[in-house]
């Protein structure tokens, strides 16, 4: 079974965990678009954001932590 887990949801963006597939889905809701990190990234990934958290952040800085991805953020996000 895929499972995925909600991992950071803000007004600005959107991130969920496909353990299974080792990855990330980061959307900016305000461009309406996204990316699927896997593999390496997403490792790189899950050790920055854990950092970042472990600071006990306000939304505004994890917003600024995904504003460093946004150009990677290129892909239409459609609902599905």
């Amino acid at each position: 079974m895929n499972s995925m887990n909600v991992v950071y949801s803000s007004p600005h963006y959107y991130v969920a965990e496909y353990p299974v597939q080792n990855g990330f889905e980061l959307i900016n809701l305000h461009q309406g678009t996204g990316t699927f990190l896997c593999g390496d990234v997403a490792s790189s990934f899950r050790r920055t954001l854990a950092v970042v958290i472990a600071g006990n952040p306000t939304a505004e800085l994890v917003d600024e932590f995904l504003e460093n991805f946004d150009g990677l953020m290129t892909q239409p996000a459609v609902l599905h």
